[in-house]
């Protein structure tokens, strides 16, 4: 399976991050046309300014795929070892590099084959892509991103990652519910998990029906992680249609407007 392949099947980067990393600028790039790295901001600088940023130097046009490579890394990393908000941050980065022309200029100069794909890489996290600091901000959107990261790893067939985050989300669904912001509290993540269980008496809208969310995902993570090891496990094939039916009820709870 070439690098290309296995980020169009199932969104991850990092084999083409290493071949980035691997690129070294030599100077014999082919001339890119500057109207394609040129924006209408950057002519309006002084001409010796524009110049030097238009051209940039072996070393820069290095520090610029490494810092792409390094993104990509990290995206994929984050996405695999479940850091959902490590992955959304990371993605972010990595759509505001590609969004740079001198980074693109960058890329095409020095690995073709791999520009042909910045678009699509582009694409492909931009579902993802919510900063730190707008993950602090904005917890609520937050969860909206996360929670569309569990159908975006559902759809490249990544269903123990899927499942994890899901079980996750819904606790921290119901600790927005309750004020709660601070989504790595732990005693706060304990009484939601209470609150889930019944334990806890609450009045959240929806609450019934997350209790009933809930266990579905619990039941089929725990069968998931558990690698089959119990009387009651199911099989592959059926592992995967329940991960399927149960991961895109997250969508029914409402969030806080």
């Amino acid at each position: 399976m070439t690098a290309a392949d296995r980020f169009t099947r199932f969104g991850d980067a990092s084999d083409l991050a290493e071949r980035l990393q691997s690129v070294k600028p030599n100077g014999s790039q082919p001339a890119i046309p500057l109207p394609r790295v040129i924006t209408a901001d950057m002519l309006r600088k002084p001409m010796s300014e524009s110049k030097a940023e238009a051209v940039p130097d072996q070393s820069q046009q290095a520090n610029r795929l490494a810092r792409v490579a390094n993104s990509l890394t990290k995206v994929s990393k984050s996405l695999r070892l479940i850091r959902p908000n490590e992955a959304m941050d990371a993605s972010a980065k990595l759509w505001r590099q590609l969004s740079n022309p001198f980074v693109i200029y960058s890329i095409e100069a020095n690995a073709r084959p791999f520009a042909l794909l910045t678009e699509s890489i582009k694409h492909e996290y931009e579902g993802l892509a919510l900063s730190s600091s707008q993950q602090r901000k904005q917890p609520v959107l937050a969860l909206r991103y996360e929670r569309d990261m569990v159908i975006w790893l559902i759809g490249r067939k990544q269903y123990a990652q899927a499942m994890a985050i899901a079980r996750e989300w819904i606790v921290s669904w119901v600790m927005v519910h309750t004020g709660t912001h601070d989504f790595s509290d732990r005693e706060k993540r304990q009484e939601a998990v209470d609150v889930l269980f019944g334990e806890i008496p609450c009045a959240i809208d929806q609450i019934e029906e997350a209790r009933y969310i809930y266990e579905e995902l619990r039941m089929v993570r725990n069968d998931l992680l558990h690698a089959g090891k119990s009387g009651a496990a199911l099989r592959g094939q059926e592992m995967e249609v329940e991960v399927m039916k149960v991961c895109p009820l997250l969508s029914e709870l409402k969030l806080p407007e």
